[in-house]
């Protein structure tokens, strides 16, 4: 168990981060209790600050922002010491991080998992790359020269691709489904996520699709003729509801990952169609299938 004197903060753009965050906070000791700064950067984020100011709060301080600008005035205002943030990539987030830095010598950055990017290796390509990184610009997760330490939840698999960066790692001690389980009834009253039963006691499989940032509707077309449950879940950035006939929708402000243990729970298959979505590296059951979201699924 780690401890982080002083402020702590963790900047949370989605829902995955959320929870990623939560894990994170549950298994440190903190000086005071972590401030969980949720961006309106996803659908119903309002509403998830809200509910966290009811669940979970032993263990953490909700604030809601309008945007990351005055995230980050707040960061400087109070003054945080511990920073946890959803990415270091990106000359946009080497300034940033140059800025918080110049406000407060003394706060230390840290970057959290967030799916399957913080493994990958060809965010940038070419020149560029290493022009980035000659100065200390993040090319990676936790690539920045102002980052600290990185929390995953595969520390050898991460210090194996970056090993020049495999210092800095630090476990998440439960894998992300181990996490929901053991907190499974706070975190559906936090996102809001009511039960998901079958249509009739005989149904025995179901379909869900998750969407990226646009609909497939050409895949949607077809999708409700498979002749079992199906579900749509709508990517958390986008805003506003959906309707289809046939096909029950669940909200994007809920993680993909919590519906799927629902569903496992009611279901004895559960079809997955997504677009090589980071849930197929957290969710393993042997009981989910996941599919390429072809235009004629089955």
């Amino acid at each position: 168990m780690i401890q982080h004197p002083g402020k702590a903060a963790f900047l949370i753009s989605k829902p995955i981060q959320l929870m990623v965050a939560l894990s994170i906070v549950q298994q440190n000791e903190w000086e005071s209790k972590p401030v969980l700064m949720i961006l309106n950067e996803f659908n119903g984020a309002r509403e998830i600050a809200k509910r966290l100011s009811l669940n979970l709060v032993e263990i953490q301080t909700p604030i809601f922002f309008v945007s990351r600008k005055t995230g980050l005035e707040y960061i400087k205002k109070e003054k945080i010491c511990q920073l946890f943030i959803d990415s270091d990539v990106g000359l946009r987030n080497f300034i940033t991080l140059a800025l918080l830095k110049t406000f407060n010598l003394n706060i230390k950055i840290h970057v959290f998992e967030e799916g399957e990017a913080t493994y990958r290796v060809d965010l940038y390509k070419g020149i560029k790359k290493h022009l980035l990184r000659f100065f200390g610009i993040g090319t990676f997760f936790g690539g920045s020269r102002f980052v600290s330490t990185i929390y995953v939840h595969q520390p050898q698999e991460y210090a194996k691709i970056f090993n020049s960066c495999g210092f800095k790692v630090r476990e998440i001690s439960l894998s992300l489904s181990e996490f929901l389980l053991a907190n499974y009834i706070a975190l559906r009253a936090l996102f809001g996520i009511g039960e998901i039963v079958p249509c009739c006691k005989k149904t025995l499989c179901c379909s869900i699709y998750l969407t990226e940032w646009k609909i497939d509707f050409e895949f949607i077309s077809n999708f409700s003729k498979l002749g079992e449950d199906t579900f749509v879940k709508l990517h958390p950035h986008i805003r506003g509801g959906a309707d289809f006939e046939g096909i029950k929708i669940i909200e994007g402000n809920v993680p993909a990952e919590l519906v799927l243990i629902e569903l496992m729970k009611n279901y004895q298959i559960v079809n997955v169609y997504d677009h090589s979505s980071s849930v197929r590296r957290y969710i393993t059951a042997s009981n989910v299938i996941f599919k390429e979201p072809l235009a004629y699924p089955g």
